[in-house]
């Protein structure tokens, strides 16, 4: 009974690693209502990453590459803007399971789709609330 017990408690840390990790996979864009010029946009993601405590590491008329620091982890996101929409790719992370197999696949820490989903969802109220702001 012994020798059960102990491979069960072998088995746990190696399930907890892949309950930890999920497929990377990066959320789709957000798209940019049609009143809203490029300047407004850009200024719009600007204030939520700020508001979000994100750090602008690089920024340009189209692109920001940002930084979120949480405890002891931190994940750099690509935000590319055009074409109607944000898209957020990727770029790197520490301390958040980040794995790539050589198929290409990738995982990341089960938390990396509930902090995109957050983010996209803070980016179009945003823009909606400048619409709202703009026809008033």
């Amino acid at each position: 009974m012994n020798t059960v017990l102990l491979r069960r408690l072998l088995v746990l840390p190696a399930l907890a690693l892949l309950i930890a990790s999920t497929p990377l996979v990066d959320p789709t864009p957000v798209i940019t209502p049609e009143k809203l010029s490029a300047k407004e946009i850009h200024n719009s993601l600007r204030r939520t990453l700020m508001t979000r405590d994100w750090h602008i590491d690089k920024e340009t008329s189209s692109e920001y590459v940002a930084t979120l620091h949480v405890r002891v982890h931190s994940l750099t996101i690509r935000f590319v803007e055009g074409g109607g929409k944000i898209s957020m790719s990727y770029v790197g992370s520490e301390n958040l399971d980040y794995k790539s197999k050589p198929d290409g696949t990738r995982t990341i820490h089960r938390k990396y789709p509930e902090w995109m989903a957050n983010l996209k969802q803070a980016i179009s109220r945003d823009l909606d609330l400048l619409v709202i702001e703009k026809a008033g």
